[in-house]
């Protein structure tokens, strides 16, 4: 992430199989970083520029020439 975009906390036993619904204690941060991003715009501001700094490392101009000289050096060997 690049120093962009946010990792909130899942408990272990919280897994694509779990049967049972999320504690609200589990989700509580999860809510609070949303109502944050919604209620605060200056904060949404910020987390949006940095996402945005951090995306462009994924653009075309910067992936390209890694991609290639990747498979240059692969068909070298």
């Amino acid at each position: 992430m690049d120093g962009a975009g946010f990792v909130v906390p899942i408990p272990p036993d919280v897994t694509a199989e779990s049967s049972c619904p999320v504690s609200a204690a589990v989700v509580e941060p999860w809510l609070e970083l949303i109502f944050r991003l919604e209620d605060d715009p200056e904060f949404y501001r910020l987390e949006s520029e940095r996402a945005l700094q951090a995306s462009k490392m994924y653009s075309p101009e910067i992936l390209s020439p890694r991609y290639i000289n990747y498979f240059l050096d692969v068909l070298a060997r």
